[in-house]
């Protein structure tokens, strides 16, 4: 029963990270961080994504750390010849709403992995990868936990799907190494 459980969850894990592609989520950190600059969106994607009310620039001035950034998701989607087609309406990017209130946007990863049954002691994730961070969700025992993007710094982003509503991802930062308590693994 255990085996068809975690193979269910594999199955849910990885069908979020296929709707959503690299490029989408290259697009989604790159443009949430201009949102959250200010800036006013021209494209129909744009205006789709990020509702411009509270925007004020087409040249938002960004701090030299916010610059590497974007220069960074760029440099990864150039990498994947990623052309995001700005005359759509929607991107396939899970838990968007969350994703786009990130302080800290992840870099989309060229692997996936994925703990299905998580057996340790319950952890936060933070909406940037810093100890200082606004704790956003809880990882705890049963939780399936899957990782589509770059670790950085020691810390890892990770989107759960919570044992109780595995329809509802929460994706965050955050230090702890689960995969050694796993049912099963994969990636």
């Amino acid at each position: 029963m255990k085996a068809i459980i975690g193979s269910i969850a594999l199955v849910c894990i990885s069908t979020c990270c296929n709707a959503s592609t690299a490029c989408d989520d290259l697009w989604l950190a790159r443009n949430a961080i201009f949102d959250l600059h200010g800036y006013c969106f021209g494209s129909t994607l744009g205006k789709s994504i990020f509702d411009n009310k509270d925007c004020n620039t087409v040249n938002p001035k960004l701090a030299p750390t916010v610059e590497k950034r974007i220069q960074q998701l760029w440099q990864r989607a150039k990498l994947l010849s990623c052309d995001t087609d700005q005359g759509r309406t929607t991107i396939s990017v899970y838990n968007i709403e969350q994703r786009k209130r990130l302080i800290h946007q992840p870099i989309a990863s060229e692997t996936e992995s994925a703990c299905i049954g998580y057996k340790g002691l319950p952890f936060y994730l933070y909406n940037a990868p810093n100890e200082g961070a606004l704790k956003i969700g809880l990882i705890e025992q049963g939780d399936d936990i899957g990782w589509f993007h770059d670790d950085e710094n020691q810390w890892s982003f990770m989107t759960v799907l919570n044992k109780e509503n595995g329809s509802t991802p929460i994706s965050g930062w955050s230090r702890e190494d689960a995969i050694p308590n796993c049912e099963a693994s994969a990636g």
